[in-house]
C-alpha cells in the first residue's frame, strides 16, 4: 500500500483556509467587474457600444438582474468576512496557547454570531425605519437573537436634532427605551441604535423618530392710547403714542414670546417700534388717513395667531396758502385780474404746522377753447396769454400736499391780447355789377378767395358768413378752407347770394360783404354723354369691366346738337385691406389705376352734364384683378 500523505498541522491548515478565502473573493471581485462591464456595454459608456440602443424596459431589466447577482455576492462576502475573522481569531490564538502532546494547540471558542430585531410600540410607522411620535409615551425594545451566550443585554445608541428647545424626551430601562414628546417639541427627531453587549458588532437597524406635538393656545391684543371706531378691532390714533401687548396664552409652553407682522398704508407715515411683546405705534402730523394692520404670531407655534388690529391716524396738517401773483393787473374784482402779452406767475406760499413738506398740487380750468397757455414748476405756476386770445380765462388754486382739505382763494386770470388785422376777397369769374362789391356770374363757375392780414398770430383761417336770395336760390357754392367757389345753374337768372369772411381768430375782423346775382337764364339743355374706356381692362358686360392695369374713361357729352364735355364725375369705391383702385380727374378725363395687390376691390363712376345736371351717363364699373 502507499503511504499516505502527512496531514498538515494545525496552523499551515489555518494558512491554507485563509487562501482559499482569497481565492473565492477574487473570484467574486472578477463577478463584479463583469457585471460592471455588462451595464457600461447596454449604456454605451463602454468602447464597444449596444446597437441599436436598448429601450427603457430592457434597461430596468437589466439593472435588475445585476441587482439579484451582487445581492448574492454581498450574502456570499458576508459569509467569507466571517469565516475569515473566525479564521484570522483562531491563528491569533494558536499563537500564544501551549502546545497540547502531539504539537496541536487548544482551540478558542466559537465566536458570537447573530441579530437584533427592533420592536416600536405607540408610535405612527411613516417608512421602513421612519415614525411619528405623538403625546403619548412610546416603546422601543431590542431583542437580540445570539449565538454561544446567554448575554442577551443591549447598549443605546441615541442621537437628537441639534440645538432643539423642547428636545424629546427618553428613559432607558435595560432592552426598552421609552419616547415622550412635550408639547411644542414638533419637528424635533431623536434616533435610536441598540449594539449587543457581548459583541459590539452586532447591531440593530437604526430607527428614526419626529415629535408632531405643537404648541397650543391663543393670543389676545390689547389696545392702549387709541379711540374705538364703530368697526371691530379697529381705533382711530393721534398724536400721542399708542401701545398693543400681545397676550399670549399657550399650553406646555414657558416661551410666550410672538413675532409681529405689521402691514403699512401705500406711503404710511405712521412709525412704529417693537419691545418684546409690545409694539409702540406714533402717528406724526400730517398723517391723517394713513393707517397700519398688525397682528402677533407665536414664536413656538406661527400658527396660534392673534385678530388683526387696524390703527388709523386722524392727525392732520393745519395751517394756509396764500397766492402771489405777479406781472397782471387787478380788474377790480376780488381776486381777478387781466393779463396782457408779458407772461404771469403765481407763487404758493404755505404756511403748515408739524410738517416740512410744503408741496402744493395746482388745480387749473380754462374757459371753454382757452388758448391761454400755462407751465408748473413746484410751488410757482407761470401763466402766457398769446395774441388774439383777448377774452379766455383760466382759474387757478392750491392744495396743500399734505392736506388736501387746506386750499387757496381761486385766482381768475383772463386775457386783454386782441387780433388786429382785415381780410380782403379776391373774385375771378364773375363781371363787376352797377355798384360797389356786387358783381354778376353766368355759366362758368366763380371763386372768391379771403386772404387775411392778421398781426400776432399764424391762425389765418377764416369763417364764411353766407345768406341766398330769395331762399330758393340756386346758386350753389363749395368751401375749401379760405376758398369759396359759386355755380349759377340754367335757369337761375335772377337769383342772388351774399357773402363774407370773418377770422377765426378774431371774428370782429371781417371782410366787406359782396353779392353775386345770376344771369344764366333758363334754356333747357338736352343731349346724352357716353364713356369710352380703354386701357388695361376687359369688358365683362352690362357696362362692367375687369382692370388690371392703367385704364383711362372719357365723357363724350352731345348737348342741343353740339359737343359739350363740361362733366362732373361721380365716384365710389371699396377697397381690400386698404388697397384700392385709384383715380385722377383731368376734365372730361377720368384716369384709372389698381393698386397691387388690390384684387378684389371695386369703382363705380357716372358722368354729370354740368350744362343740365339732369343729363347723366350710365354707371360703369370696374374690378381689379391685380393680386
Amino acid at each position: 500500500m502507499p503511504d499516505s500523505p502527512t496531514p498538515p498541522n494545525f496552523k499551515e491548515s489555518l494558512i491554507n483556509y485563509i487562501f482559499s478565502i482569497a481565492m473565492q473573493e477574487l473570484a467574486l471581485s472578477n463577478i463584479i467587474n463583469t457585471e460592471g462591464k455588462k451595464l457600461q456595454y447596454a449604456l454605451g459608456t463602454s468602447d464597444n457600444a449596444l446597437s441599436p440602443k436598448p429601450t427603457v424596459d430592457e434597461v430596468v431589466n437589466l439593472n435588475k438582474s445585476i441587482q439579484s447577482v451582487l445581492t448574492k455576492l454581498l450574502a456570499n462576502h458576508s459569509v467569507s468576512n466571517d469565516n475569515l475573522s473566525a479564521t484570522l481569531n483562531a491563528y491569533l490564538d494558536s499563537l500564544e496557547c501551549d502546545e497540547i502532546e502531539g504539537g496541536e494547540p487548544v482551540l478558542p471558542p466559537d465566536p458570537i454570531v447573530g441579530d437584533i430585531e427592533i420592536d416600536v410600540d405607540g408610535a405612527m410607522q411613516i417608512g421602513e425605519n421612519s415614525y411619528f411620535i405623538g403625546q403619548n409615551p412610546v416603546t422601543v425594545t431590542a431583542i437580540p437573537h445570539l449565538s454561544v451566550t446567554t448575554d442577551n443585554s443591549v447598549i443605546w445608541d441615541i442621537a437628537k436634532s441639534p440645538d432643539a428647545s423642547h428636545r424629546i424626551l427618553h428613559t432607558i430601562n435595560g432592552n426598552v427605551v421609552t419616547l415622550q414628546a412635550p408639547p411644542g417639541s414638533a419637528g424635533e427627531t431623536v434616533t435610536l441604535q441598540a449594539r449587543a453587549t457581548a459583541n459590539p458588532d452586532i447591531v440593530s437597524e437604526v430607527k428614526h423618530f419626529a415629535s408632531v406635538v405643537t404648541v397650543q393656545g391663543s393670543i389676545r391684543l390689547d389696545v392702549t392710547g387709541a379711540e374705538p371706531t364703530r368697526n371691530p378691532s379697529s381705533y382711530y390714533i393721534g398724536p400721542d403714542p399708542v401701545i398693543v401687548s400681545a397676550a399670549t396664552m399657550l399650553d406646555g409652553t414657558d416661551n410666550n414670546d410672538v413675532i409681529w407682522d405689521v402691514d403699512e398704508s401705500p406711503g404710511s407715515t405712521i412709525k412704529y417700534s417693537i419691545d418684546g411683546n409690545d409694539l409702540i405705534v406714533q402717528a406724526p402730523p400730517g398723517s391723517i388717513g394713513d393707517s397700519i394692520i398688525i397682528r402677533a404670531r407665536s414664536a413656538e407655534n406661527p400658527d396660534i395667531v392673534s385678530d388683526y388690529v387696524r390703527l388709523a391716524s386722524s392727525v392732520p396738517v393745519q395751517g394756509s396758502i396764500s397766492l402771489d401773483v405777479k406781472g397782471a393787473e387787478p380788474s377790480g374784482e376780488p381776486n381777478a385780474y387781466t393779463i396782457g402779452s408779458d407772461p404771469v406767475t403765481i407763487t404758493a406760499n404755505p404756511m403748515l404746522d408739524g410738517t416740512d413738506n410744503n408741496d402744493v398740487i395746482w388745480d387749473v380750468e380754462k374757459s371753454p377753447d382757452s388758448a391761454i397757455q400755462y407751465a408748473i414748476k413746484g410751488n410757482e405756476i407761470t401763466i402766457q396769454a398769446p395774441p388774439g386770445s383777448t377774452g379766455d380765462s383760466i382759474t387757478v388754486r392750491a392744495s396743500s400736499a399734505e392736506n388736501p382739505d387746506i386750499v387757496s382763494n381761486d385766482v381768475k386770470l383772463t386775457s386783454s391780447i386782441p387780433v388786429s388785422g382785415s381780410i380782403t376777397l379776391n373774385v375771378r369769374g364773375a363781371s363787376p355789377g352797377g355798384a360797389p362789391n356786387t358783381f354778376t356770374i353766368g355759366s362758368d363757375p366763380v371763386t372768391v378767395t379771403a386772404d387775411p392780414m392778421l398781426n400776432g398770430t399764424d391762425n389765418n383761417s377764416v369763417q364764411w358768413q353766407i345768406e341766398k336770395t330769395p331762399n330758393s336760390s340756386s346758386i350753389e357754392y363749395s368751401i375749401d378752407g379760405n376758398r369759396l367757389t359759386l355755380n349759377a345753374p340754367q335757369g337761375s337768372e335772377g337769383d342772388t347770394v351774399t357773402l363774407r369772411a370773418v377770422a377765426a381768430a378774431n371774428p370782429q375782423i371781417a371782410s366787406d360783404e359782396l353779392k353775386f346775382t345770376s344771369t344764366n337764364p333758363a334754356n333747357p339743355v338736352t343731349g346724352n354723354i357716353a364713356l369710352n374706356v380703354t386701357g388695361s381692362v376687359v369688358n365683362n358686360g352690362n357696362n362692367t369691366y375687369l382692370i388690371n392695369g392703367p385704364a383711362n374713361v372719357m365723357a363724350m357729352a352731345i348737348l342741343n346738337g353740339s359737343d359739350n364735355r363740361n362733366v362732373t364725375w361721380g365716384v365710389g369705391r371699396t377697397d381690400v385691406d386698404g388697397n384700392t383702385i385709384n383715380y385722377t380727374i383731368n376734365g372730361y378725363n377720368i384716369s384709372l389705376m389698381p393698386m397691387l395687390h388690390s384684387n378684389g376691390a371695386i369703382l363705380s363712376l357716372q358722368a354729370r352734364s354740368v350744362a343740365n345736371p339732369a343729363i347723366l351717363s350710365d354707371v360703369l364699373t370696374f374690378y381689379s384683378t391685380v393680386v
